[in-house]
């Protein structure tokens, strides 16, 4: 249909960053979706403009499309829909680190229910998510944040998470993402000495044995990112906001100005 490939263009527009022209064809294509009443394709399309809107700096604006998108979806019969989408709005709060009970309440109704879809793969990758946050923001403001947000108690493997030794203080995980955007940025004549030093970094992490390979990962995406290559990582490891904020930061460079 015209609506999809007016996403379609978009998409393109935002790799090559011609973001006012991208922004016009998600805007069409989103008039028509809702002239057919199709909510689904209008939940992506307000996710796409609320990611563009993120690249841009306009938080505001794309945090009200991000739970627009949200309110869409949940029309559908699709507790999987609502789910994924809950769970990539908390990781946006996280990653930015705002909104955080929001966050919580957000992440926890979407784990509920991909635990009662009974699907392994998902549930690890959530339960991952949770047990990343837990380690970077710590046991005891994460477990008083849980307290305020959730009713439940903590289930185990939460609980056993605060406690697993593969954990990487805030200002460790804050340096190395902002010397990443650095040498694809500003600093370019240090991309290689920057490149050697993560290799050096990631070899440590996966010398401590199989409790590091999320860190392990997280390094491997920031080598990618250095390289100027795809990254993986986005959906499956809880250092996703991170390094989405990174990539998004790199991909909204422009010299001379700001980013």
């Amino acid at each position: 249909s015209i609506a999809v490939t007016q996403s379609k263009i978009a998409d393109l527009y935002v790799k090559q960053g011609r973001w006012d022209e991208a922004l016009a064809l998600y805007e069409a294509s989103l008039k028509t979706k809702k002239q057919l009443n199709d909510p689904r394709e209008i939940a992506v399309t307000q996710s796409s403009i609320a990611d563009l809107y993120v690249k841009q700096g306009r938080w505001d604006e794309a945090l009200a499309l991000y739970e627009a998108s949200l309110k869409t979806i949940q029309q559908l019969n699709d507790p999987r829909s609502i789910a994924v989408t809950q769970i990539d709005l908390a990781q946006h709060f996280i990653g930015r680190g705002e909104s955080l009970s929001r966050a919580m309440g957000l992440l926890w109704e979407g784990y509920l229910i991909i635990e009662r879809l009974k699907n392994p793969r998902e549930i690890k990758t959530v339960r991952e998510i949770f047990a990343g946050w837990k380690r970077r923001l710590g046991a005891a403001d994460f477990d008083a944040l849980w307290g305020a947000v959730v009713t439940a108690p903590q289930p185990d493997w939460l609980i056993e998470a605060g406690e697993a030794p593969s954990t990487l203080p805030a200002e460790t995980v804050n340096a190395l993402a902002s010397n990443t955007y650095a040498v694809c940025t500003t600093h370019t004549d240090k991309r290689d000495e920057w490149r050697a030093q993560l290799m050096q970094i990631r070899a440590d992490f996966a010398g401590r044995g199989d409790d590091w390979a999320i860190e392990v990962a997280f390094a491997d995406a920031l080598l990618a990112l250095a390289a100027g290559r795809p990254v993986s990582l986005l959906r499956d490891n809880p250092y996703a906001g991170v390094v989405r904020q990174v990539l998004e930061a790199i991909e909204g460079y422009r010299p001379g100005g700001e980013s």
